[in-house]
């Protein structure tokens, strides 16, 4: 986004609270945007809507203590008089807090709600934050997101993280008016479904470690096992059994793996560009570049860069390996029975 649309005040009045979410898509300048919470990652949220031209009202329960924590340009009142002059709320609280919100169903009525919790562990709970706000708010547009961007990201800007924000909700206005509002601050929204299905999985996805990275290692393994079996039975069984030389069993820990390591990197790094020259073809064959390429194509060109990291890392190994061999007990051993010989 340039600089001086982000210095552009968006805002120009209050009261849109009881607008439609027409009205609020049609002139996305309009609505005040509230937070509740007084945490890290509200002060965070605040001070990036502030910076981006927006007016923010923040609820908190104990609004005198907490108005020295937010920049000046944000409103810290109570809850109920912050969510009565938004017209999109970010409920930045614990999950376990949801509760205290009760009184103010009626004046979220018809609102938009972004929920930005996530769970403390992995499959713990069966339903999401999301959908126990969705059932305490049935009057609200209840919107997941947010939820994968750190408070820090928000701090320094987009440039410094990753740049989508994960939305999923049951409401395709709402979840444009918070893709608009995730533009404005910089960020690029990715619509993901409805809550029932993809709520869940939003929660979890900060929890786990290498996400997109499981599929390319277990490749790269199986390929492991597959080439590493083969020059066992090349290199030490098949001579040892048919052919009656001594057993080469010595090989196994070096000289085997070091023959393995460079076959499974160039086949690991065919597999980062085959998916292109099949996406090329694919184009080609349906005369556009604009028609969607099936499931199967999209998930492996995602994984290209994980796949090249581990051809890369199998080469790396295959370096070392290589340096090693010299230096083995076996090879002198060798070079001085051949020496003798002579």
């Amino acid at each position: 986004m340039p600089r001086e649309e982000m210095k552009r005040p968006l805002i120009r009045g209050r009261g849109v609270g009881s607008r439609s979410l027409e009205a609020l898509i049609s002139d996305p300048a309009t609505p005040v945007v509230g937070v509740l919470g007084t945490g890290d990652f509200s002060r965070s949220l605040s001070g990036r809507l502030v910076a981006s031209g927006y007016q923010v009202v923040v609820g908190s329960r104990s609004p005198k203590r907490s108005r020295a924590l937010f920049p000046e340009e944000a409103e810290v009142t109570s809850q109920k008089e912050a969510a009565s002059q938004a017209g999109v709320v970010f409920v930045a609280l614990f999950p376990e807090h949801y509760s205290t919100l009760a009184g103010l169903r009626q004046v979220l009525a018809g609102k938009v709600l972004v929920d930005v919790s996530n769970a403390v562990q992995v499959n713990l709970c069966r339903t999401s934050h999301a959908e126990q706000l969705a059932d305490m708010f049935p009057e609200s547009h209840v919107v997941k997101g947010f939820n994968t961007v750190s408070a820090w990201a928000l701090q320094t800007g987009p440039r410094d993280g990753n740049r989508q924000v994960m939305l999923c909700g049951d409401s395709a206005e709402a979840k444009a008016v918070v893709g608009g509002l995730c533009r404005a601050l910089g960020f690029a929204p990715v619509d993901t479904g409805l809550l029932a299905a993809q709520a869940l999985d939003l929660e979890n996805l900060p929890l786990r470690l290498f996400p997109s990275w499981r599929v390319p290692v277990l490749s790269t393994l199986g390929l492991f096992v597959v080439f590493y079996l083969y020059n066992f039975l090349r290199d030490v069984l098949h001579p040892f059994v048919a052919l009656g030389r001594a057993p080469a069993f010595y090989k196994l820990p070096v000289e085997t793996v070091n023959a393995t390591l460079p076959a499974v990197a160039l086949v690991t790094l065919a597999s980062v560009y085959a998916p292109g020259s099949l996406a090329a073809g694919l184009q080609l064959s349906r005369g556009t570049k604009y028609a969607r390429f099936p499931s199967w194509l999209d998930r492996w060109m995602g994984r290209r860069k994980q796949l090249g990291l581990c051809s890369f890392a199998c080469a790396a190994i295959h370096a070392v390996y290589s340096l090693c061999l010299p230096m083995r007990r076996s090879a002198r051993y060798k070079m001085l029975n051949d020496a003798f010989k002579q």
